[in-house]
């Protein structure tokens, strides 16, 4: 997949700003050995995507299922292996402490209201 493809699909919005981001992710992966990840709150997968390129398995998660177009994007890039799929509430994960090496979240904080952002640990 060429670089512009990738960030256009990864960002799907303000690829420019968020496109900074990608040397500080990169690092931090090289540095720790992720081996599960889980992507909270993106229904296009794009955080998935991007860290399955980097050989980690991941849980692509949104509050209503991946749509059909989401999981034809990613199965065209030979991920489906290194990919699945939950429907998750953010404020009520339902996998164990710990499960996960990584967690991947990109601009969901905006969707909770007051009361829900102060209860968040």
């Amino acid at each position: 997949m060429s670089k512009s493809t990738f960030m256009n699909y990864f960002f799907v919005q303000d690829s420019r700003t968020w496109s900074k981001a990608i040397p500080v992710w990169k690092e931090c992966i090289e540095k720790n050995n992720y081996k599960k990840g889980l992507e909270i709150g993106n229904a296009f997968g794009g955080g998935s995507l991007f860290l399955a390129k980097h050989c980690i398995s991941m849980v692509c998660s949104n509050i209503h299922s991946p749509n059909e177009k989401t999981k034809q994007i990613l199965k065209r890039y030979n991920f489906n292996d290194k990919i699945e799929y939950d429907v998750i509430d953010a404020m009520k994960i339902s996998y164990p402490d710990n499960y996960f090496d990584v967690v991947f979240v990109k601009s969901i904080f905006g969707y909770f209201n007051n009361s829900e952002r102060k209860n968040c640990n």
